[in-house]
């Protein structure tokens, strides 16, 4: 499956059963990851596989973001649109707007 990856410009404090997401506005995509399930893209968007020598800070600071590996308040979007949050643990099911 193919996830569209969407890192927060703001890393929050805490995870709020509200959480927006807003593509473009709260968060900024960073790129396309192809993975079998979440746990696969978490993975995947940690710094030491993506870029281990860098290569993603062009990519990181182009799009106003401070952080390279996936963190909490990063989303990933499937083929089917759903948008899941990655949360302190596992993933949240959120909506985006």
């Amino acid at each position: 499956m193919e996830y569209r990856i969407y890192y927060a410009k703001q890393l929050p404090t805490r995870i709020l059963e509200d959480h927006a997401f807003v593509p473009g506005q709260t968060h900024a995509f960073i790129r396309t990851v192809e993975a079998q399930s979440l746990g696969e893209v978490y993975h995947r968007m940690q710094g030491c596989i993506w870029s281990p020598k860098g290569e993603a800070r062009p990519i990181i600071e182009a799009a106003g973001v401070s952080h390279t590996s996936m963190s909490v308040g990063d989303v990933a979007v499937d083929e089917d649109g759903q948008a899941w949050l990655c949360a302190s643990v596992g993933w949240k099911e959120i909506a985006s707007k």
